[in-house]
């Protein structure tokens, strides 16, 4: 595993073209020949870095770039014969307006039940039922990118019994409600969220990266891991055998013991920057 860091205070993109072309992230790769820049591969977090990376290599003279990607799981950054050759394809994604609609669908038949009834001082209109469906969504989504369930809702906050449990408790009947309905309805029609699926198109490519790249340079930059299948890929390219991690901003002065205070749960790392 090679891990790089580029101080905070410096220019993060400028950095890394610099560092990439004097061959510090290269791993030994043979920079003799002219064409050498197009055999690295260069992995970011957004289409920005990328276009500003891009960027960056012309300013300095470099008109054929490199392979650079992004880390939000494209199709695009999929290839054609990524492997196993025998995979089935992914099913197609679901529309985020239907989704929208069919939740607010029912959210406006729970806001008309005793429970509902109770959950509203007034009944919802037309525009909070729809606004409401949209969170639903934004909260299937987060689940799905953070690979967690309705279940780990559940274990937040236990039954308190007080005025906010009662709440609580309103809460998690309607969740499971939708949080069950939706994904039934997606496999009746063979449909995946969009979240779902660039998990899936993730752990592709980390499955495929030795098959597509072999021992040319890998390099992903500027992201911190915090999507689990984003970690995986990670993971995976460090892997490789000129795979290389430059993460952002890294503290190079915690301690061994603050860094397994940091992976302690009970210490609240999620405090921490890192």
């Amino acid at each position: 595993m090679t891990l790089f860091s580029i101080a905070p205070h410096a220019r993060f993109i400028p950095t890394l073209a610099e560092r990439v072309l004097d061959g510090t992230l290269l791993g030994g790769w043979d920079r003799s020949d002219p064409f050498w820049l197009a055999d690295v591969t260069i992995i970011l977090p957004t289409r920005r870095a990328r276009l500003a990376l891009a960027d960056a290599f012309a300013r300095r003279g470099h008109g054929l770039l490199p392979d650079i990607r992004t880390l939000g799981g494209e199709v695009e950054d999929e290839e054609p014969f990524l492997p196993p050759f025998d995979a089935p394809p992914l099913p197609p994604a679901a529309s985020t307006l239907e989704r929208r609609l069919v939740l607010s669908q029912l959210v406006a038949a729970w806001a008309d039940t005793a429970q509902g009834r109770q959950a509203f001082s007034s009944p919802p209109t037309a525009a909070e039922i729809l606004a409401m469906a949209e969170s639903l969504g934004e909260l299937i989504d987060d689940l799905a990118t953070e690979e967690r369930s309705a279940a780990d809702i559940r274990a937040i906050a236990p039954e308190i019994g007080s005025e906010l449990g009662a709440y609580w408790q309103q809460t998690l009947t309607f969740l499971d409600i939708a949080l069950q309905f939706w994904p039934e309805r997606l496999g009746e029609r063979g449909m995946e969220d969009a979240a779902r699926l660039r998990g899936m198109r993730l752990d592709r490519q980390a499955d495929a990266l030795s098959h597509i790249w072999g021992d040319r340079p890998v390099i992903a930059a500027g992201s911190t891991g915090s999507i689990p299948a984003t970690a995986r890929l990670l993971k995976a390219i460090t892997a490789l055998p000129r795979g290389a991690l430059v993460l952002p901003g890294l503290d190079t002065s915690l301690t061994p013991e603050g860094h397994a205070d940091l992976l302690d749960p009970l210490n609240n790392p999620h405090g921490h920057p890192q």
